[in-house]
């Protein structure tokens, strides 16, 4: 067996380190102090023989991780095996593992053999220590040390040799009794004893020359025993590891029925796996475009909430209740307000008319009851006069409010009442003037004058108002009636119906410019995913075919990824069955192997059965053999030393030697 390497995993300072180059004579280690020389030769100490604890001095070597793992490389002509030692309890758990060849599980035992460590420590571990105590002695003591390193001793022959003198001293005084005087009387007693017990043994010469026969015999025979039985185990375990080969050769062609059926499904799975290179080729394109349907989306339901806020703003105008022409314009509200002032003016003037018209009745009414005469001629004068004043004051009155003249209408107001007054105050004085009668006639005359004018008024306002009614009917203004208010109300809901419907309008616009958006969208999508998808007819709603495309895309994108899956296992089966191959032609080489060894035809397994039969037949008869030999050699035995012969003479005789040799020490 031979050291080919030194890998320390985790020891001391080293991690990861080899110590590779060792051949098969003399390596020599080179190197400067620290460099790990002490470190590697402690490493293969302590791989055979276990790792220190911590209580012991020797260097533990432990690193900072606190475990050791270190590994010894050997091999031979039969194969290559290696020597690993990890941290545990009683010096660390060790593994034997097999580069090439048979398992070895008992290397350890193998390699140290009945080598004590202390001898390997002396023998092929002479370090530093050793040396330091060489160097401080004289040149004999070097060599001694030298000598006792290479012997593998632990005392130094010096001190021995000293000790050897001073007993001789002790045993050749001059004078007094000495020990070698004593050992000479004693070897003479002791001769005298054996004469005597070989005179006695000549009679049991027979038994103890057939003793010696049978001792003979039976050396030979508990060789062949022992040959025989070291066989035996030899067969059985080379047995044991063809059956092992045999069961791994039967597993690996059922795993390699497994793969093959695995490669085979693989096989079909690609094969039938057809993948739609166009719609892979335009995967971009429509994961992009998909990308935008939410926008699409929401410019649709935009669009959707814009028809719906222009509904909900036409349905606002409409419940203003307008006609279709009602509109509000910068002519109606002009001409609204020209009427509504021309309008007063001529209430106003109808007003002033009717109440002097009133008021001229009312007096001629008077004068027509109390039938009184006229007063003197300076009174009617002066009545003549207030009436015609009056008169003039109520014309004066009709003509301003015609000519919108307001001033003339108040003062021909005032001047019709201040008038009123003087009337009836002349009239309390001239009750009974004689031409009262006449006055009235006057006065009902004159108030004939007032109606006049006073219908004349009226029929100008009832004029003004048909053409004002006829304006707003020509211009859909009279729904809500005539009155200025009325009209006023009307022209404001016109101009918020406008606003509303400008609004609608606005809201329809935009509506458009939404699914103009929309529909761009589905167009560009219908023109990109027309051919892939084999849409003859005309392209289905955006939102439909959108799902259809990504349905597509999904479907190319699984299948491409089923194929590439079901390739990748197909050359991971191949791999695996080149190496199930491989794995089975050196399990066949090892049981061919074995078979050349025991030159053996057919199942390498039942051939070893067979010879482990007969070997363990050979070794029963030899051990039957060896049984029947020593059953006989005890019986002489016993029977030679019960009559104490024997064993006397050979402990006499032992007792001899043992006194020459003291004589001869001494």
């Amino acid at each position: 067996m031979r050291l080919r390497r030194i890998d320390a995993e985790m020891f001391g300072a080293f991690q990861g380190c080899s110590l590779e180059g060792i051949g098969d004579g003399l390596t020599i280690v080179l190197g400067p102090n620290e460099s790990g020389k002490s470190t590697y030769a402690a490493l293969l100490r302590q791989v055979l023989y276990g790792f220190p604890i911590k209580r012991k001095i020797d260097h533990g070597y432990l690193p900072k991780t606190g475990s050791r793992i270190g590994r010894l490389a050997f091999e031979n002509d039969e194969g290559a095996w290696t020597i690993m030692r990890s941290e545990g309890a009683r010096g660390g758990v060790v593994r034997v593992d097999t580069v090439r060849g048979h398992d070895r599980p008992q290397l350890l035992a193998e390699v140290a053999g009945s080598v004590t460590e202390q001898t390997f420590r002396v023998v092929f571990g002479f370090g530093l220590d050793e040396l330091a105590a060489i160097e401080s002695g004289t040149d004999k003591d070097v060599m001694a040390r030298l000598f006792a390193g290479a012997a593998g001793l632990t005392v130094n022959p010096m001190d021995a040799r000293k000790t050897a003198d001073d007993a001789a001293t002790a045993l050749f005084k001059p004078r007094g009794n000495s020990v070698l005087g004593g050992l000479l009387t004693g070897m003479r007693e002791v001769r005298t004893e054996i004469r005597g017990l070989e005179a006695q043994a000549v009679e049991f010469a027979g038994e103890q020359v057939r003793l010696r026969e049978i001792a003979q015999r039976l050396e030979p025979l508990k060789a062949r025993r022992d040959e025989l039985n070291r066989r035996l185990r030899e067969v059985e375990r080379d047995a044991e590891r063809a059956r092992g080969l045999a069961s791994t050769l039967l597993e690996q062609g059922e795993r390699a029925d497994e793969v093959t059926a695995g490669r085979d499904a693989s096989r079909h799975e690609a094969q039938r796996t057809v993948v739609d290179e166009r719609v892979l080729g335009l995967a971009a394109d429509i994961t992009a475009l998909l990308q935008e349907e939410s926008g699409a989306k929401q410019h649709v339901e935009r669009a959707r909430s814009l028809d719906a806020r222009a509904a909900d703003l036409r349905r606002s105008a409409d419940a203003l209740g307008l006609g279709p022409r009602a509109a509000d314009t910068a002519e109606a509200r002009s001409v609204l307000d020209a009427w509504r002032d021309r309008r007063s003016r001529l209430e106003a003037a109808a007003e002033t008319s009717a109440l002097a018209a009133e008021a001229a009745e009312a007096k001629a009414r008077h004068y027509e009851q109390v039938g009184a005469e006229e007063g003197t001629s300076s009174q009617r004068g002066r009545r003549s006069r207030l009436i015609g004043v009056a008169a003039f004051s109520v014309g004066l009155a009709v003509m301003g409010g015609v000519t919108g003249q307001w001033v003339a209408v108040a003062f021909g107001a005032v001047a019709v009442l201040v008038v009123m007054v003087m009337l009836v105050l002349e009239s309390r004085a001239g009750q009974s003037a004689p031409s009262l009668a006449a006055e009235a006639r006057r006065m009902t005359a004159d108030a004939g004058v007032a109606a006049d004018l006073a219908r004349a008024a009226r029929e100008r306002l009832d004029a003004e108002i048909e053409q004002w009614v006829a304006w707003l009917e020509e211009h859909g203004l009279a729904e809500r009636g005539v009155e200025p208010a009325a009209v006023a109300s009307l022209l404001d809901d016109a101009r918020k119906r406008a606003d509303l419907e400008n609004q609608a309008d606005a809201s329809e616009a935009e509506a458009r410019r939404e699914r103009m958006d929309a529909e761009a969208w589905g167009m560009r999508l219908a023109g990109l995913v027309r051919g892939p998808l084999g849409i003859a007819e005309a392209a289905p709603e955006p939102h439909a075919l959108a799902i259809r495309a990504r349905e597509a895309l999904d479907t190319a994108l699984a299948a491409r990824d089923r194929k590439a899956s079901a390739l990748q296992a197909l050359e991971a089966a191949n791999a695996e069955l080149e190496r199930i191959a491989q794995k089975i032609r050196g399990t066949q080489a090892d049981l061919a192997s074995i078979a050349v060894e025991y030159d053996v035809e057919g199942d390498p397994v039942v051939a070893l059965e067979v010879v482990g039969t007969s070997v363990a037949e050979e070794l029963r008869d030899a051990s039957e053999q060896c049984e029947l030999l020593a059953s006989e050699h005890d019986v002489l035995a016993g029977r030679l030393g019960t009559q104490g012969r024997d064993d006397s003479l050979a402990r006499a005789r032992q007792r001899m030697e043992g006194m020459t040799a003291e004589a001869h020490v001494a």
